[in-house]
């Protein structure tokens, strides 16, 4: 596993939960570790792995800026 990969699982499972764990980063930690990701309709993602199959919703794109409103 890769240092990087390492230093998310850390902020992933640190008490509080570090809240700047970006959503790409989790995913390339799944990937790396034998999962498959599949997109599905709005922030939603399909992983896959051998054992395991897991539906999550992502961090929802904001369209608007926090400024604007």
């Amino acid at each position: 596993m890769k240092r990087k990969h390492q230093k998310i699982l850390e902020a992933i499972f640190a008490h509080p939960v570090s809240a700047n764990v970006q959503w790409r980063d989790i995913e390339a930690l799944l990937a790396d570790l034998g999962a498959v990701i599949s997109e599905r309709e709005g922030s939603c993602v399909a992983l896959y792995s051998l054992v395991r199959y897991g539906y999550f919703i992502g961090p929802i794109p904001r369209l608007i800026p926090i400024r604007a409103l």
